[in-house]
C-alpha cells in the first residue's frame, strides 16, 4: 500500500517511514547492482573512481519526459495533454545519460508543486504494471506531497528497476501546464555517469 503525506513531514519532520522504506529498497538495489555492474566495475560508494560504480540520488537526466526528450536539470515539465500519459521513463538510449548500466530503487513519488494537475498515477516495470494509485486526496494539501510506498522486506526487490525491467511513470492528467513529479529513491551508476554534470 501507500500513504500520501506532506513533503515536509516525509523529508524533514517524520522521516522514519521514508528512511525505513529507503533502507529496504536500497539494500535490494545494491544487491541487484552487484549482479548488473559488479562483473565490470567495483563499488565506489559516493566517491567513485574510474572503473567503479557509485550510489547516487535519482536525477532528472536519467529520464525522458512527456515530450520524449531527456530532462535536464529539473523534473519540472510541461504537461501538454490530458488523460493517461507517460510522463517519465528511464532513458536507455545507446548514447543517452543512463544506457543499460544502471540500477534504481524507488520508494515514492513526490509532487513538488502547490497545484496538483494529476489525479492518478501508475508505475510500470517493463511489461508489468503496478496498481493504479488515486491521489485526488492530495489536493487538500497546502503544498508539495509525497506518495510513499509501504514496502516490506519481501517486496523491496519489486521496487528495483534496471535495463531488464525499465521504469515508467504514467499519470492521469487533469489539466495542462507545468508540474514537477520526482521519483524518490536511490540509483547506482558507473563513475562517468555518476559525476557528469552534463550528458
Amino acid at each position: 500500500m501507500y500513504i500520501i503525506a506532506d513533503a515536509k513531514e516525509v523529508f524533514l519532520a517524520k522521516r522514519e517511514p521514508y528512511i525505513n522504506a529507503l533502507k529496504l529498497v536500497e539494500s535490494a538495489a545494491e544487491a541487484r547492482a552487484r549482479e548488473v555492474l559488479g562483473d565490470k566495475l567495483r563499488f565506489g560508494g559516493l566517491l567513485p573512481r574510474e572503473g567503479e560504480y557509485a550510489k547516487v540520488t535519482i536525477r532528472p537526466e536519467m529520464f525522458k519526459g512527456m515530450a520524449g526528450t531527456t530532462l535536464s536539470g529539473s523534473f519540472r515539465q510541461n504537461l501538454t495533454a490530458t488523460g493517461w500519459q507517460t510522463i517519465l521513463e528511464c532513458d536507455l538510449s545507446r548514447n543517452g545519460p543512463v544506457g543499460t548500466d544502471y540500477v534504481m530503487g524507488i520508494v515514492g513519488i513526490a509532487i513538488l508543486d502547490p497545484a496538483i494537475r494529476i489525479s492518478q498515477i501508475r508505475i510500470r516495470k517493463g511489461d508489468w504494471t503496478f496498481s493504479v494509485i488515486d491521489i485526488e486526496e492530495a489536493k487538500v494539501a497546502k503544498g508539495p506531497v509525497v506518495v510513499l510506498f509501504k514496502i516490506s522486506e519481501q517486496e523491496a526487490k519489486d521496487f528495483v528497476f534496471d535495463y531488464t525491467a525499465k521504469f515508467y511513470l504514467d499519470a492521469y492528467v487533469l489539466s495542462t501546464g507545468y508540474q514537477t513529479v520526482k521519483p524518490e529513491g536511490v540509483a547506482f551508476l558507473p563513475q562517468e555517469k555518476a559525476i557528469a554534470q552534463t550528458y
